[in-house]
């Protein structure tokens, strides 16, 4: 069975890339691969992605605000 990504997953794939890609490149490229698999993100959920993208928070940062969102609903 194959697994889905998360969106942390994506983010990291495309923020590790060796490549300098501007912050607005990664985040475009992450939420292209979530939408790509069937992933769509709500604006709260996009603006932290982007926020990670920036280097505006950390991963931690992103982990804990991301579960947030999720356990809201």
């Amino acid at each position: 069975m194959e697994r889905m990504p998360t969106q942390m997953g994506v983010a990291n794939q495309i923020t590790d890339s060796p490549k300098q890609i501007s912050p607005k490149a990664k985040f475009r490229g992450a939420v292209g691969t979530l939408k790509h698999e069937g992933v769509h993100l709500s604006k709260p959920e996009q603006e932290l992605l982007l926020a990670y993208c920036e280097g505006r928070i950390s991963e931690e940062e992103y982990d804990r605000k991301a579960l947030e969102l999720a356990l809201k609903g």
